[in-house]
C-alpha cells in the first residue's frame, strides 16, 4: 500500500522528532524498513510499523504487493542419492523408495558360505552353486554368476536369469574367484558377493562328531570318562563331498590310534587318569585324510 494513501487517511505519524513529555512509546520504538517509528501514547506497536487507531480499518481492495508463493509440487532431486543402494522415483506426486537387494551367501553341497570365504571344489566335477539373496521391498530377483582365474581372466559367465542356481565344472586345479550379484525388477543391483574357489584333484573328507561339552576357550569337544571305561565314539555323521570314507579312526593320544575300515563306531578307553589331546580321523577312497582335534578327561 502506498505511503501517500496512508498520509491522506491521517493515520500515520512520521517519527521526525523525538518523543517528549509523557508520550513514551509503548513498544521498543524500533525503526521499520519504511523508516517510521511508532511514538503515540498508549498505542500498541504493530508489526507493520504503522499507528492504527482502534476504530480505523484499512482495506486494501487492490491487494497491492501480494506475493505469489511457489509451492513444492513434490518433486525430488535424485542427483544426491547413492545409485548403488537407493533408487527414487516420482509416482503420482509421491516418492517411492526402492532398496537394493543383498546377497547373503551361496549354498554349495548344501553348505552355506559367506562372502569372502573359501570354497573347495573338485576339478572336472559339476558343482552346484545357489545364491541366497533378499530384497527389502519384496521384489523378484535375477542373478548373475562369474568365475575368474588367478590372472583375472573370465572362465565362465552366466547372464542375468531368475534361476538362482549355477552349475559348472572347473577343468584345472588352482585358485579361482566366484562373483555373484542380484538385481530387482526395477534394475537396482546388489553389491557383488565374492568367494574364493580352491579347485583340487580330490576334496578331503569332513570329520564330524557330536559332543555335549566344548572348551570355552577353543571350542574343542570335551569327552569325560572313567579309568578303564569302555567308551564309544560315533563318527557316522562324517562325509566326503566327492567320494566316500573308507577308514574311521580315533587318536587317543600322540602315540595310539584305534579304529576300523568302514566302521564309524569306534570303542576304546584309557587305563590312566589324565587329560589327553585326542582327535577323530577320517580317510576317503583316494587316501585324503582329515582330522578334528578334541580333548579327553579321564577321572576315577
Amino acid at each position: 500500500m502506498k505511503l501517500e494513501r496512508l498520509l491522506t487517511l491521517g493515520i500515520v505519524s512520521l517519527g521526525l522528532a523525538a518523543c517528549s513529555g509523557s508520550e513514551v512509546p509503548s513498544g521498543n520504538g524500533a525503526k521499520t524498513d519504511a523508516g517510521i517509528v511508532s511514538c503515540v501514547k498508549d498505542c500498541e506497536i504493530k508489526d507493520s510499523g504503522f499507528n492504527v487507531a482502534d476504530d480505523a480499518f484499512i482495506k486494501d481492495d487492490a491487494r497491492m504487493n501480494e506475493d505469489t508463493l511457489s509451492l513444492d509440487a513434490g518433486f525430488l532431486d535424485t542427483s544426491s542419492l547413492d545409485s548403488g543402494s537407493l533408487d527414487a522415483r516420482i509416482v503420482d506426486s509421491g516418492v517411492v523408495m526402492n532398496h537394493a537387494p543383498v546377497v547373503n551367501h551361496v549354498l554349495v553341497y548344501d553348505t552355506p558360505y559367506l562372502p569372502n570365504s573359501s570354497i573347495t571344489e573338485r576339478r572336472q566335477r559339476d558343482t552346484l552353486h545357489r545364491a541366497v539373496a533378499v530384497d527389502p521391498d519384496g521384489d523378484s530377483l535375477e542373478y548373475t554368476f562369474e568365475i575368474k582365474d588367478s590372472m583375472n581372466n573370465v572362465v565362465r559367465t552366466r547372464n542375468w536369469n531368475t534361476d538362482d542356481r549355477f552349475l559348472y565344472a572347473v577343468q584345472q586345479i588352482g585358485m579361482y574367484s566366484l562373483t555373484v550379484k542380484a538385481k530387482d525388477t526395477h534394475g537396482l543391483e546388489s553389491l557383488p558377493a565374492s568367494f574364493r574357489l580352491d579347485v583340487v584333484n580330490n576334496i578331503p573328507p569332513v570329520p564330524v562328531i557330536t559332543c555335549t561339552e566344548r572348551d570355552p576357550n577353543d571350542g574343542k569337544c570335551i569327552f569325560r570318562m572313567a579309568v578303564r571305561e569302555h567308551y564309544c565314539w560315533d563318527l557316522s555323521r562324517s562325509y566326503d563331498l566327492d567320494g566316500q570314507i573308507v577308514d574311521y579312526r580315533v587318536r587317543l593320544d600322540q602315540m595310539l590310534e584305534i579304529g576300523g575300515v568302514n566302521d564309524p563306531n569306534i570303542c576304546g578307553g584309557y587305563t590312566v587318569r589324565g587329560i589327553y589331546n585326542s582327535a577323530i580321523i577320517v580317510i576317503d577312497t583316494e587316501g585324503a585324510e582329515s582330522s578334528q582335534e578334541c580333548r579327553t578327561i579321564v577321572g576315577n
